[in-house]
């Protein structure tokens, strides 16, 4: 083309044939789109640059004049790039663009052509115009979710396809009580963790994209998506890479098996939006991708045992007494009584750490009506319980000295059994020594040997 008789101006546009739709997008990525103008001599008049878009025909998109830079065009090479050529403040839509696509400077997915000139600042006269140039803008698939599997159920036994595990309270000692479910906990194959990961949207866009992981309750009879737009998330984590992971005993844990317990929310969904370095989403359906539930099954209680009205937990300042035995005698025994000690172990979800806890229960405790009166007697049981203690203290220094990642149910249930049976040795031991507490002499040896190891424990005790 000619400027004058002496000017010749060869205006060329390079364009990304698959851009951003995201004009914001444009701005940062030089490379998008280029228009280069080589000229023999200086341009003698003021210029701006105009660009205009046009979807199927129909003009979308095009730049204010008046919002636009005067520019000054000098001998030689001269380039400009989206910031100059289409700078998002300067961007008027119109046509089949929603105010939404509007508002985030986004082109839907089409066929598109850019159509770039120069005009008179001055007059606003067109001066000279480079070849429209094509491109598209494809759609972007939200990202696809991987792992868990829809409809996944977790639930508190540690041989189950779904990989979850079970954390009980144990209960070791003198009387046999049956075990009872505590805590209930999400995990993988390993027992350790829950990962959550998914897919990047496709075709991947340039530059930084972002996630953000939400999982939320869905109550009975409601829809996962309306749980997913609507609910108060249990978890929401804003993440750099395509996967999370719930570590074993975590906050996230606890907040998930908390939520379904105490408010009987045990049916969950998640999902992944992503978003790019502006915090434009990504992708159809606003960035966000399918919301896929999971189960988590468990009746059990995230809470401190309550302490039941038969059980005395085990107190320096509290002793025995004969009014604490209210079992009933057996008929025919020849003893004349019988402690019910043991020790529980459970996980203190506040606290983050593994309670052992002695007891005393008073139900399962019997002592004969003369035995009640009896002191040397009453003192002989109280040492039973003593005993409890001693070995619980055990127990809490045998878990203290696990590392964290170790402190696992399985672990943990495998050292209260083997503290449990080593415990019960020594209470028969002492029955079998101190003739169930008629020798004295071997009862003062015994009462002297338990304070000293309660000693030693101390740092220990609970």
């Amino acid at each position: 083309a000619q400027m004058g008789t002496n000017n010749t101006i060869t205006p060329v546009v390079i364009m990304t044939p698959n851009p951003s739709p995201f004009l914001s997008d444009w701005q940062l990525q030089r490379e998008c789109i280029r228009l280069n103008i080589a000229l023999t001599q200086p341009m003698s008049q003021p210029v701006k640059l105009m660009a205009q878009v046009s979807l199927n025909g129909q003009v979308v998109a095009r730049t204010k004049a008046e919002k636009m830079p005067v520019l000054s065009l000098h001998q030689g090479m001269n380039s400009f790039v989206a910031a100059d050529i289409i700078p998002l403040q300067a961007v008027s839509f119109s046509g089949g663009i929603d105010q939404g696509a509007q508002r985030a400077g986004r082109l839907p997915e089409g066929n598109y052509q850019i159509c770039i000139w120069f005009i008179n600042a001055e007059t606003g006269f067109p001066l000279i115009s480079a070849p429209c140039q094509p491109f598209m803008i494809e759609q972007i698939n939200a990202v696809t979710l991987i792992n868990p599997a829809n409809g996944v159920q977790f639930t508190s036994h540690p041989d189950s396809a779904s990989g979850a595990l079970r954390l009980n309270v144990i209960i070791a000692g003198k009387v046999s009580h049956t075990k009872r479910n505590l805590l209930g906990l999400l995990v993988d194959k390993d027992d350790s963790h829950v990962v959550f990961n998914w897919l990047p949207p496709m075709p991947m866009p340039v530059g930084t994209v972002r996630y953000k992981l939400r999982i939320v309750p869905i109550l009975s009879g409601q829809n996962p998506t309306t749980a997913l737009n609507n609910a108060m998330p249990i978890i929401e984590k804003n993440l750099a890479v395509p996967f999370y992971t719930i570590t074993y005993l975590s906050d996230e844990y606890f907040k998930l098996g908390e939520a379904g317990v105490h408010s009987s929310l045990n049916h969950f969904g998640w999902a992944v939006q992503a978003t790019d370095a502006n915090g434009n989403t990504v992708g159809n359906n606003n960035g966000w991708s399918e919301v896929r539930t999971f189960t988590f099954k468990t009746g059990m209680s995230f809470a401190t045992p309550n302490l039941l009205a038969n059980e005395l937990p085990w107190d320096p300042k509290r002793k025995l007494g004969g009014d604490d035995f209210k079992g009933t005698p057996p008929t025919g025994s020849e003893l004349s009584a019988e402690s019910g000690v043991y020790f529980k172990v459970y996980y203190d979800s506040t606290k983050k750490t593994w309670v052992v806890v002695a007891f005393f229960d008073t139900n399962e405790s019997w002592m004969t009506p003369d035995g009640k009166k009896d002191g040397a007697l009453i003192n002989h049981e109280q040492r039973h319980f003593d005993i409890t203690e001693l070995f619980a203290r055990k127990l809490r220094k045998k878990i203290n000295d696990l590392p964290r990642k170790d402190q696992t149910q399985e672990k943990i249930d495998k050292l209260a059994q083997e503290t449990a049976d080593e415990m019960n040795k020594e209470q028969e031991k002492y029955d079998k020594e101190t003739d169930h507490g008629t020798d004295a002499d071997k009862q003062k040896e015994w009462n002297k040997n338990i304070d000293k190891e309660m000693e030693k424990y101390k740092e220990y005790a609970s």
